[in-house]
């Protein structure tokens, strides 16, 4: 899969996660909108609660992102004491915490959109008890209502984005290709960025399109292909050995479709 095309996918993927999640959390927040708006009045009446409130859990993912702060937990996690118990109890902890920084920050956006649509009702002379049904009147909004939410929006998009390294660090899967070239070159561990540029395969160190070091292997030149599998848990990458067991039903779409490109070019060089 292209570079193009994964960043399109990522967009078309994480459009669909804030448009589905922000229905959510404005229909959530619209049934609790007057208990929320007091407990908010009142938060806000402080400035210590207010940065509490607004920035606390954002602090909190933007520390366990962080290469050392994982690299620490990690080392933790696998030290000599460790035990397997452990590493599910650190696990669920960190999926706990994601879930109370969504929902936290999912039940603010959707006040904040219906604090938006409750002063457009009031302007326009709507019914502001329900600020959902002001969306009837949206012909007549103010093109800085339009503004303010979709800056709004834009904003809670971002913040559901920083759980995406987290969850990756948690647990994440990955495939690398060895190619052997007819000359008896090698490529080991290599990362597919591409299958097919002027019928070679574009590959690297890492799956990252910026990677500068990036070789150009191509497919008449390959004599055998092969791929092996790794899981990544709290930071650990451990390779699954019996590569040939492996299930398709484990994968994700992106990894099936390199596994079966890789099979074809099996079959196309008589490899079994």
């Amino acid at each position: 899969m292209g570079s193009t095309m994964k960043f399109f996918r990522f967009v078309y993927i994480w459009t669909l996660i804030v448009i589905s999640a922000g229905i959510y959390a404005v229909l959530m927040s619209s049934s609790l909108y007057k208990w929320m708006s007091n407990e908010i009045v009142f938060v806000f009446s402080n400035v210590g609660y207010a940065l509490f409130y607004l920035f606390f859990f954002l602090a909190i993912i933007q520390i366990l992102s962080l290469k050392k702060m994982q690299s620490a937990i990690t080392s933790w996690a696998y030290n000599k004491k460790s035990t397997l118990k452990r590493r599910k109890w650190l696990i669920l902890g960190l999926m706990i915490f994601i879930l109370i920084y969504l929902v936290h920050y999912s039940l603010l956006y959707g006040w904040v959109i219906n604090k938006i649509l409750s002063m457009q009702g009031n302007a326009l002379g709507g019914n502001v008890d329900d600020p959902l049904s002001v969306l009837l009147l949206i012909r007549d909004f103010d093109p800085s209502t339009i503004s303010a939410s979709v800056m709004i929006t834009v904003l809670y998009f971002f913040l559901l984005l920083r759980t995406k390294n987290l969850f990756r660090y948690i647990g994440h899967s990955q495939i690398s290709a060895n190619f052997i070239l007819k000359d008896g070159t090698a490529f080991k561990n290599k990362q597919i960025i591409h299958t097919d540029i002027d019928k070679s395969y574009l590959v690297a160190d890492s799956s990252n399109v910026f990677e500068l070091n990036k070789d150009l292997i191509p497919k008449d030149n390959i004599n055998f292909i092969s791929h092996n599998y790794f899981y990544s848990s709290l930071g650990k990458i451990s390779e699954l050995q019996d590569s040939k067991k492996l299930q398709i039903d484990m994968l994700n779409s992106e990894e099936s479709s390199l596994v079966n490109s890789l099979l074809k070019s099996n079959k196309k060089f008589n490899i079994k």
